[in-house]
């Protein structure tokens, strides 16, 4: 018989410091044995999802999920806050509305930036050129490349 992919149980989280909403939210406290089907099965079964992204870094593991919009994204946050997951070894998940929603990233004048740094406040490639972006910096360089700016959404207009 096929494990189930949903949660298993609930579990009290602490969630202080939660972001404004907004339609994306971070999930965290996932295991590293984790799988993106797990979390797929769970949040693509959602109203009003968009996509996914799973970040391992190395010293968390965590996911980006991007609803249509900010009613979607709430009913998920109050739903499956401290869902316990079949790979789970730490308790249920903390979801959180992230600091930074897909598509929503604005860039920094780069009319002011040093010659020799490429973008302002950081090196090229740097998350710094992204107003509040700190979180950024654990996905890959090649989810917000400047070639792939267009496809992530991150610009507006035509390529």
């Amino acid at each position: 018989m096929a494990a189930s992919l949903g949660p298993v149980g609930f579990m009290p989280v602490s969630n202080r410091g939660d972001n404004p909403p907004c339609n994306t939210l971070f999930i965290g406290n996932l295991s590293d044995q984790v799988s993106e089907m797990e979390l797929m099965a769970l949040f693509s079964a959602q109203a009003g999802f968009r996509q996914m992204k799973l970040v391992r870094g190395a010293k968390q593991v965590s996911c980006f999920v991007e609803f249509e919009d900010v009613m979607s994204a709430a009913a998920v946050h109050a739903t499956y806050q401290g869902a316990v997951l079949p790979s789970s070894e730490r308790g249920g998940i903390r979801i959180q509305y992230s600091k930074n929603p897909f598509g929503r990233r604005q860039l920094v004048d780069m009319s002011t930036s040093s010659p020799n740094m490429g973008m302002s406040g950081g090196g090229a490639g740097s998350s710094a050129a992204f107003a509040g972006s700190a979180a950024l910096d654990n996905f890959p360089q090649a989810s917000y490349a400047p070639d792939n700016w267009h496809s992530q959404g991150l610009l507006q207009g035509a390529p």
